[in-house]
């Protein structure tokens, strides 16, 4: 983290340069990142990488983690950042990186990092070709069997989704089938950033939403494939900041005593002891006639 990090004065053109909240997120991923190749709990980090999340982001930088979603989606549809979400942690990677911090050419960059990555050791070399083995045996599988049923190493998390699914949204069509598509939406969703967390709540939220849930006029319903694809209207984030509906009650009826008590003879002329009865002591009846008639007054 020591050392210095230099700034092309190009960097005053970029599209966000007015957005503070672009201009420090991106600034802070800058120093963030790796100044060269090391490694984290087993995991190779090359320059310009960094492991984090949206939460640590938040914390780190005082941006709301909702701010922060947003700045991310930016970042990638600006092709500056790049990211590999797990179910634990998220490997960002500041595509131009070299040629912002250090004045290197981008493609230096990539050739340097390229010669790091091509001299694993033996034993790097087996993990990782255990971690393909294991990537395509997930990949092969088709039907959701049972809610125990693993995810292999280094595979997407289908299963644990698809169970939050079935969990968090009983009101609607079960999956019994895991195809191509569906891995693809839910591979698509993780690369823009989302975290199993937010796999979960987008389920609430979806079944707190009575349209959603078939309480409509035509009776539809919202499956798998609706909530996971994600449009020019940003369906999945949209969910996922939906506010589930809250129930209103009517509030209780506030009943006030006059100030003057004498009033009370106004209304109840013929009701003395009234004037002297205490006001809690009173029916809610009586207190509703006596504030109406006071205020007429």
């Amino acid at each position: 983290m020591s050392g210095w990090v230099k700034l092309h004065r190009k960097l005053m053109e970029w599209e966000w340069y007015q957005d503070s909240n672009m201009v420090h997120l991106y600034l802070h991923m800058l120093m963030k990142a790796n100044r060269e190749p090391r490694k984290w709990r087993g995991i190779q980090v090359d320059a310009g990488q960094f492991i984090g999340g949206r939460e640590s982001l938040s914390f780190d930088t005082g941006i709301s983690v909702q701010t922060i979603r947003t700045c991310i989606a930016r970042l990638q549809e600006s092709g500056l950042l790049t990211s590999k979400p797990t179910n634990k942690y998220t490997l960002f990677t500041l595509v131009k990186w070299g040629s912002v911090v250090n004045g290197e050419d981008n493609t230096n960059q990539q050739t340097n990092q390229q010669l790091t990555i091509n001299q694993p050791t033996t034993n790097q070399q087996l993990t990782t070709n255990k971690k393909v083995e294991n990537i395509e045996k997930v990949e092969n599988i088709d039907t959701v069997t049972t809610p125990q049923t693993p995810q292999g190493a280094g595979g997407m998390p289908y299963t644990e989704i698809l169970n939050l699914y079935h969990e968090h949204c009983p009101s609607l069509p079960p999956v019994r089938n895991l195809n191509d598509k569906r891995k693809k939406l839910i591979r698509q969703r993780l690369s823009e950033g989302y975290t199993i967390a937010d796999f979960a709540q987008v389920f609430k939220n979806v079944e707190a939403d009575d349209f959603m849930t078939g309480k409509n006029d035509r009776k539809w319903k919202a499956n798998i494939d609706y909530i996971l694809r994600n449009g020019k209207e940003d369906k999945f984030l949209q969910l996922l900041e939906a506010t589930p509906p809250v129930t209103l009650t009517e509030p209780e009826p506030q009943y006030f005593e006059p100030a003057n008590r004498s009033e009370i003879l106004k209304v109840f002329p013929d009701r003395t002891d009234l004037v002297d009865t205490p006001w809690s002591e009173l029916t809610p009846d009586v207190q509703q006639v006596i504030t109406e008639k006071c205020k007429e007054l």
